[in-house]
């Protein structure tokens, strides 16, 4: 986990989190696909938030080879453009991060589900937010569905006149379901050469078998 850009202590809660999702079968023998709209990632952070009580972390300096990062709510991240904390970066963040936990351990925390269109998820639309969000097929089962569907719209109530998740998030107002853990954290460099060196051992192993 160390190996993460984001940080160790982050991407171990994620992992954390990720643990509670319940996904439906991958090869369809449930036949529980027909009516399912799928589940934006904009959703999924939305659940990780009502879920621990945290957003994942801001960078200071995107575009450097070595990125900083700040806590999502703190006074460093207050002082960045306000965009930098809209959901649209949550969302390209944790979708990057999923690729990340993949290319270090090997494993898909996520189901690869067959995308039988174009828009492989449509569950922002049938809320009413008519621009395309990127998604996965398939819905799981949320922890705190509830409470994080209920963010979900307010969220969205607020930016429907602008046709884009362009606005920060809220904090949630319930009680996380999992604790934030601060470990010791490598610096971004010592980060960024240990997934270095992780992704050439992996691939080493692949040209093994």
């Amino acid at each position: 986990m160390q190996a993460v850009s984001l940080g160790g202590s982050i991407a171990t809660l994620v992992w954390r989190w990720l643990q509670l999702l319940e996904w439906p079968s991958c090869d369809g023998s449930d036949n529980s696909d027909l009516g399912d709209w799928g589940i934006t990632y904009f959703e999924l952070v939305v659940n990780f938030l009502t879920c621990t009580g945290h957003a994942l972390p801001i960078a200071i300096n995107p575009g450097e080879r070595y990125v900083q990062y700040c806590q999502y709510w703190s006074d460093d991240a207050l002082l960045l453009p306000p965009r930098t904390r809209a959901a649209h970066i949550q969302v390209y963040s944790l979708e990057k991060l999923f690729r990340q936990l993949f290319t270090l351990s090997g494993y898909h925390v996520v189901p690869s589900f067959e995308k039988k269109q174009w828009w492989p998820c449509k569950s922002l639309h049938r809320l009413g937010f008519r621009a395309p969000a990127s998604g996965i097929p398939r819905r799981p089962k949320l922890p705190l569905v509830n409470e994080t569907m209920t963010m979900v719209h307010k969220y969205l109530e607020k930016c429907k006149d602008l046709g884009s998740l362009s606005l920060p998030l809220d904090k949630p107002t319930n009680n996380p379901i999992l604790q934030f853990e601060m470990q010791d954290e490598l610096s971004p460099k010592s980060r960024f050469r240990r997934a270095a060196k992780v992704r050439k051992q992996s691939k080493a192993r692949r040209q093994e078998d």
